[in-house]
């Protein structure tokens, strides 16, 4: 029997194939994992030289016993078995859905994504990976959205190098300079794996976009056979990570060579290949994808409006009964884009107003310093006021249960559990006081919370059936009701 590993961890295997083939990516290699009556068909991979891989991530603890199938006859009918022992129970485990209000770890434990954004991390220096890696270490957010492509978009070049070309590509190229679809750059995913490993190191989910349209170097507009391929790659190499979220495209419809039927079809793949069965979501520009898709695990959104944004969430939940994360609903920051030069009372605001009303969200920063590094590209150092009240607001939400939206009056902004706990966000209004009724039946301890100055003042009263509540008539101001016996 082969080394014994903990639950979730990841169990590799690698091959010799003896010799350097033409293509080795069109080696196939498969190994169907199984233990009582799971199993489960993972993908191998092409590592360099004469080497294949494959990685797998078990969920049950036990015996394990593996038979491997490939096209190369050396390595195929290869069998073997290993031990999984328990992990910790605080290990936790993937990230599933846990029905359309929210996430769910493996051992059962609730997880409440608060999301950021640095779309090209990964394809920086080291030195800058690192800054960022110590930011988010003691950050509130515990998921990245992070691209596999470089980015070329305005804000986006390399300000060490002067350049918008990134220091490694995914794909290797010919000697007259195009781009070879066909070869995976295998150095660079080497690099990127890091990155998603160094993630699950300080606990933070690593939701990868496969692809996006801010692209100069051909990788968005490439064949349907050119995308599978590179897809049954990177969840071959990247599927095992128990951190993993794959996010299938950014702004899909800004992709004009692809349309909405062909991303069905290549969600539909992507799932399909995935042994591991990571949450899929495809997040949109102007227009929404159809988000019923069985293949979609959850709403992954940003605003199509320049003021209407986290205010649609409860209805999104509602249209297509899965969790909202609210990806993108503008930036903390200064540059002339109207999506990226919000103030922080402002990107607060929708922050909380997603969480109340049901949803969740990814921060972002566009401020644009001294040394041209924004945060919402390349990572590196915080310089906005938004973070420390998000944290702010985890806090808050970690003390209460998952929130439902609850509608006790038309111009109530609540969520909650109904006759345990509520929570009432007033946003930009200012109220003098507000008249809230509970029902007859409970006695409700009354908290009102700054939301902007991070201050919670516990009330020395309490509310049962009609109750008023006196407000400080400022804006950001929450109300939190929480049944007497809790």
């Amino acid at each position: 029997m082969d080394l014994c590993l903990t639950q979730h961890g990841i169990y590799e295997l690698t091959f010799d194939i003896g010799e350097v083939v033409n293509d080795p990516f069109d080696v196939s290699v498969t190994v169907e994992f199984s233990h009582m009556n799971e199993q489960r068909r993972i993908l191998g991979f092409y590592d360099g030289g004469t080497i294949f891989k494959v990685r797998f991530c078990p969920e049950q603890a036990g015996t394990w016993n593996y038979r491997v199938s490939s096209s190369h006859p050396r390595i195929h009918g290869i069998e073997g078995k290993f031990h999984c022992s328990e992990c910790h129970a605080d290990a936790g485990g993937p990230v599933r859905v846990s029905d359309k209000n929210g996430f769910i770890l493996h051992n059962g434990e609730r997880f409440l994504p608060i999301g950021t954004t640095c779309y090209a991390w990964a394809h920086q220096d080291s030195v800058t990976r690192q800054h960022t890696l110590n930011t988010l270490r003691q950050s509130p957010f515990n998921k990245v959205r992070m691209c596999v492509f470089p980015k070329w978009y305005p804000f986006s070049k390399d300000e060490h190098r002067y350049t918008d070309e990134p220091r490694y590509y995914p794909f290797e190229r010919r000697s007259d300079g195009t781009w070879d679809f066909s070869r995976l750059n295998v150095d660079f995913f080497r690099r990127f794996e890091e990155c998603v490993e160094q993630l699950l190191r300080i606990s933070i989910q690593a939701d990868i976009i496969l692809f996006h349209p801010y692209d100069k170097w051909g990788f968005s507009s490439m064949s349907v056979e050119e995308d599978e391929r590179y897809l049954r790659y990177v969840v071959a190499r990247l599927g095992a990570y128990r951190n993993v979220w794959w996010s299938l495209a950014n702004e899909w419809d800004f992709i004009a060579e692809k349309s909405e039927q062909h991303w069905d079809r290549l969600g539909e793949y992507l799932r399909d290949i995935d042994g591991h069965q990571r949450l899929i979501s495809i997040h949109n520009g102007h227009k929404l994808f159809d988000y019923s898709r069985s293949w979609i695990t959850h709403v992954s959104v940003q605003r199509r409006d320049l003021y209407l944004t986290t205010e649609e969430v409860d209805g999104l939940i509602d249209r297509y009964g899965k969790p909202v994360m609210y990806d993108e609903m503008g930036y903390e920051g200064n540059i002339p884009y109207a999506w990226g030069n919000l103030p922080p009372q402002e990107f607060v605001r929708r922050f909380w107003e997603c969480y109340v009303r049901g949803g969740f969200g990814s921060h972002g920063e566009t401020y644009l310093g001294v040394d041209r590094l924004l945060w919402w590209c390349h990572g590196g150092n915080l310089r906005g006021e938004s973070v420390s009240r998000i944290q702010f607001l985890k806090q808050v939400l970690g003390e209460l249960g998952p929130l439902r939206k609850i509608r006790l009056s038309w111009d109530d902004v609540c969520g909650g559990k109904e006759g345990e706990y509520y929570l009432f966000y007033f946003g930009n209004s200012q109220p003098l006081f507000r008249d809230i009724y509970v029902g007859e039946v409970n006695e409700y301890r009354v908290k009102i919370i700054d939301t902007w100055n991070m201050e919670i003042y516990e009330q020395d009263y309490l509310i049962k059936g009609d109750g008023r509540v006196n407000l400080p008539g400022r804006p950001y101001m929450a109300v939190l009701l929480i049944r007497r016996d809790l």
